[in-house]
């Protein structure tokens, strides 16, 4: 990648921002509320909100995906009955799942009979997604490449542009792929899918929230960070409007870490932290732990309504316990409703 063989190179400080006051204090002026319970004549629940990258270092590691046609997708069978049991485990009521799969662009059969691509046309269910999530979930992908995905529980919300129980692979709203980025990313996007809660969801009955999945672009120079930064635009601004949101996704880039690094960290705090709308909810230490290899947080899930804790799911509660090719690990949050 990537930012870290950059910032040894250039030899980056390592100064952490401090996180802003939670939704809670933003929301409610620090007053102690239970809306939730309040609204609904029951008690709260937690909302639980899984944000996991499933692409994986095989190519470069040895393993068994290679480039073409996986582009760094879990391609192993193996590999995906781990992640979907493992994703079962957590139970999410949301995930927003990135470098998804997408059965479509299998080029070629082959003889291995673990590639998702060998006998593709009789694979059941036939997309990545659905195997991973299972049946009880809502399915809605990006339009640009299907990578980028939102499942939702179907006893928990109602999708706005999606049946429930279907898989829709383009049925996100996608923003235009940025000028700014002048041909990179093509695997990139930044898509928004809007939920309605229903009457068994942990958030209040028909509370409405935008989750706006985002895999921004990994950039090593200042031409490839003006688009970056083009996406936390569309992440932070465009595509939120004045909803209440939640933001979640890989952002290729550590803002605490290294934050005079590159521009797009400095718009970044000038949206999520101190006074900003957005809080970064898995900001657990200072600097936050890793997310990418060990060695930098740049998987962030960040909300104007929502506030609890996140968990970096490593060491034995790794996505891929048995030691897959994944370089992100996933994180895992209980959120409360805070309007």
């Amino acid at each position: 990648m990537r930012v870290m063989a950059l910032c040894l190179a250039v030899g980056c400080t390592s100064t952490a921002r401090k996180p802003g006051p939670s939704a809670h204090e933003e929301h409610t002026g620090g007053e102690e509320t239970d809306s939730a319970a309040s609204d609904t004549g029951r008690a709260a629940a937690p909302l639980r909100v899984l944000l996991a990258n499933v692409g994986n270092l095989d190519e470069a590691s040895g393993g068994p995906c290679p480039s073409s046609p996986y582009f760094g997708s879990t391609c192993s069978i193996a590999q995906e009955q781990e992640l979907s049991a493992q994703i079962a485990a957590a139970a999410p009521d949301i995930a927003v799942l990135l470098e998804i799969f997408d059965s479509n662009t299998c080029e070629t059969s082959t003889e291995d009979p673990d590639l998702i691509c060998t006998g593709v046309e009789t694979r059941a269910p036939y997309q990545q997604i659905r195997r991973l999530m299972g049946d009880a979930y809502t399915l809605s992908c990006d339009t640009r490449s299907h990578r980028s995905c939102v499942a939702v529980r179907t006893t928990a919300f109602e999708m706005a542009s999606c049946p429930a129980g279907d898989l829709c692979m383009s049925g996100s709203t996608t923003a235009p792929h940025p000028e700014a980025c002048d041909g990179r990313g093509s695997l990139t996007s930044v898509s928004r899918i809007d939920l309605v809660a229903t009457a068994e969801s942990p958030l209040p009955e028909s509370a409405a929230l935008a989750v706006v999945p985002t895999h921004a672009l990994n950039a090593t120079d200042l031409e490839g960070d003006a688009c970056r930064e083009a996406h936390y635009r569309d992440a932070l601004d465009t595509l939120p409007g004045a909803d209440p949101t939640l933001v979640a996704g890989d952002m290729n880039m550590d803002p605490y870490r290294f934050p005079d690094l590159f521009p797009s960290a400095d718009y970044w705090h000038t949206r999520v932290g101190d006074e900003k709308r957005f809080v970064a909810l898995n900001l657990d230490a200072d600097p936050p732990t890793p997310t990418w290899m060990d060695l930098a947080t740049l998987d962030y899930v960040l909300s104007d309504v929502l506030e609890g804790d996140c968990t970096v799911l490593t060491g034995s509660n790794r996505l891929d316990p048995s030691g897959l090719t994944l370089d992100h690990r996933g994180v895992l949050c209980t959120l409360m409703w805070i309007p």
